[in-house]
């Protein structure tokens, strides 16, 4: 996260002179205020699966607190927070937007696994001290619709927020991939052939290049094991090759049966590239081949992925103290951003009935 800016003027600091208390409130009061644009996503109608929605609820949260005492320079700071954004994949599911200042963002219905959807936001440095924008997530909470007249899935009820594909594009002042497929790089291979057997000693490595490292010879798996054509498998495959790259690379395997790696940076610096191993090489077994390395930092977000998902964003940019940076925003100004959404093309019956609630917090600092 970038360092908060600091106010160099003389009104942003104070020397203590032993008559007056060493710290004082200033007046100045930098905000954000949100903007949105509602458009319309594609309608149709699933094979066998309800009708979903999605719905961004809005809730402008605007705060400032400073103080200033002698050798210390005010920081300041503000938010503003996407509220219990809901996605559901039931038809009658209904959320009621708290901030009677802002409508719904986003309401479509008549989607169906790999339809698309997208929302405009416009946030708006409304104060008189230039910052840099950042947002992070909330916790995904996953659970069943409310309406009990609709069949409930009965997987792992997280794998809404984990098949909750998810970018962010900038569209002004610049066009930059801020977070998703294009702003990391990122490769991925074909299809892989389920079951799958890794032989401990005999094809459970990989190498891998990333952001300019090398890492060679990663040894996934310490015993034989077979992956069953299942979400369960395929998930923990991904959890096997995590365990290996997790410090500074990402794994997922989609409902498509094809396994994604990706940087865990993002910009122009973000690579990553694979390679065979001096031995005991899982390329081919994982579908992949040594290929060209893949850069981050593009200016448009390519598509989506099973990399980036509402889970992977939550669990990477959580909290205030880890975030991910936008851009600068300075007094007056306004940047837009698209937020984009899609549900696993290949998403199963064990999603349907389901929603995912989450918070977006964006932070002017």
């Amino acid at each position: 996260m970038s360092p908060a800016p600091r106010n160099s003027s003389p009104r942003g600091r104070r020397r203590d002179t032993g008559d007056e208390p060493t710290s004082r409130p200033l007046s100045i009061q930098p905000g954000l205020s949100l903007v949105h644009t509602k458009l319309a996503g594609v309608a149709s109608h699933p094979r066998k699966s309800p009708l979903k929605r999605l719905l961004v609820t809005l809730l402008i949260l605007g705060t400032v607190t400073t103080a200033v005492g002698a050798g210390t320079f005010a920081s300041y700071n503000a938010s503003t927070r996407n509220a219990a954004s809901t996605f559901a994949t039931d038809a009658s599911e209904t959320a009621t937007n708290s901030n009677t200042l802002c409508g719904t963002a986003l309401s479509v219905t008549g989607q169906r696994p790999g339809d698309q959807t997208m929302v405009t936001m416009n946030l708006q440095n409304k104060g008189n001290v230039n910052g840099t924008l950042n947002v992070y997530g909330g916790a995904c909470n996953p659970a069943n619709t409310t309406d009990q007249s609709f069949f409930h899935g009965t997987g792992t009820i997280s794998n809404v927020c984990s098949n909750l594909q998810f970018y962010v594009q900038q569209t002004s002042p610049s066009t930059v991939c801020k977070y998703g497929q294009g702003a990391s790089g990122e490769i991925h291979g074909t299809a892989i052939t389920f079951p799958l057997t890794i032989t401990n000693g005999t094809n459970d490595r990989f190498s891998l290049t990333v952001d300019g490292a090398a890492h060679t010879d990663l040894d996934f798996r310490a015993s034989t094991i077979t992956y069953a054509n299942t979400a369960t498998d395929m998930a923990a495959l991904a959890t096997d090759i995590n365990g290996a790259i997790s410090t500074w690379g990402t794994a997922a395997v989609g409902p498509d049966s094809i396994l994604y790696i990706s940087s865990k940076t993002i910009g122009a610096s973000s690579t990553v590239s694979i390679a065979a191993p001096t031995s005991q090489s899982a390329i081919s077994s994982l579908g992949m081949s040594s290929v060209t390395t893949a850069n981050g930092g593009q200016s448009t977000c390519v598509g989506f992925d099973p990399v980036h998902t509402i889970s992977d964003f939550v669990g990477t940019y959580g909290t205030s103290t880890s975030t991910l940076g936008l851009s600068a925003l300075n007094s007056t100004i306004t940047n837009t951003y698209t937020l984009a959404f899609q549900l696993q093309t290949a998403a199963d019956n064990q999603l349907q009935g389901r929603k995912a609630t989450f918070d977006l917090t964006w932070l002017l600092q």
